[in-house]
């Protein structure tokens, strides 16, 4: 008996409905989505008993021809159907503007719960598309179990020291080179820089050394509250300070208010570093 028909066969069997574009052959196992009454699983179906692998435990119904395991959609399970089916599972996705991510909130336990939800409903329609999630703004520790692609951290902006940070008196009557593009950074600027960025920067190398792993696909986006337009020199010096951290994967969000034309002296400047745009009124 093929498998199509043994899942539907023993589904039908235990009272189950599959959804009837969810089956996709992983193995030697045909695996589908389906629900019973207001219940939703992740189903199973093998010949062999054996060869039920891709889910732990569940509910093993048999027939002469094979076997079906139906197991709940959890958080754990749904964790599990992404490592097997990866175009289920969000990516990062920094290069294509147009993308809204899944914001997943604020709450790690919450966001992996809805990640659940999304891994379900994608399995159920065979949905393919590509899709990146973050969590809104919080701590690394916190993302990295919210199971989202990328973080938002918004914390205000500015220095609360009296003395200027290192960094600034190294940007100070400089010219700042990179992409082709060369930005000049008067001490008034670089100052600037220090009081909008200042903690910001203090916390980059200690960010690039707690951020917990979390898959190659996480990222931090910085993303400060601003109570005005910086300038593109003062952008220019923060944006070296983040460059002094390579291993991060970094991107720096833009007001929308910024002119086209500083974006684009920005975005050369700054490649391969990220853009992205801020989230909501400044």
């Amino acid at each position: 008996m093929k498998l199509l028909a043994l899942l539907n066969d023993l589904a039908e069997s235990a009272g189950i409905t599959v959804e009837p574009r969810s089956p996709v052959l992983s193995g030697r196992e045909l695996l589908a989505a389906g629900t019973r009454g207001g219940d939703r699983f992740l189903l199973a179906a093998a010949p062999a008993r054996r060869s039920l692998t891709a889910f732990a435990d569940g509910e093993i119904f048999r027939s002469r021809d094979g076997y079906l395991m139906a197991v709940p959609v959890t958080a754990e399970n749904t964790a599990g159907l992404r490592l097997l089916l990866p175009w289920l599972a969000p990516s990062l996705m920094w290069d294509d503007p147009a993308v809204e991510p899944v914001v997943l909130g604020n709450d790690p336990e919450a966001a992996w719960q809805t990640l659940s939800g999304i891994t379900w409903q994608r399995f159920a329609a065979h949905d393919t598309t590509p899709f990146t999630t973050e969590f809104a703004p919080g701590n690394a520790a916190a993302a990295a179990r919210s199971g989202a692609c990328r973080f938002r951290m918004d914390l205000p902006a500015g220095h609360d020291r009296r003395s200027a940070p290192a960094w600034v008196a190294a940007c100070a009557g400089q010219v700042l080179l990179c992409g082709g593009v060369a930005i000049r950074v008067s001490a008034d600027a670089a100052a600037a820089a220090g009081q909008r960025f200042g903690n910001w920067a203090e916390q980059l190398a200690g960010f690039a050394a707690s951020l917990p792993q979390h898959g190659r696909e996480m990222a931090l986006i910085l993303d400060p509250v601003l109570a005005d337009l910086p300038s593109v020199a003062e952008y220019a010096c923060l944006i070296r300070e983040i460059r002094r951290h390579p291993a991060m994967r970094c991107a720096l969000a833009l007001p929308a208010e910024m002119s086209s034309a500083d974006r684009e002296m920005l975005a050369a400047f700054a490649a391969p570093l990220r853009l992205v745009s801020a989230r909501g009124p400044r």
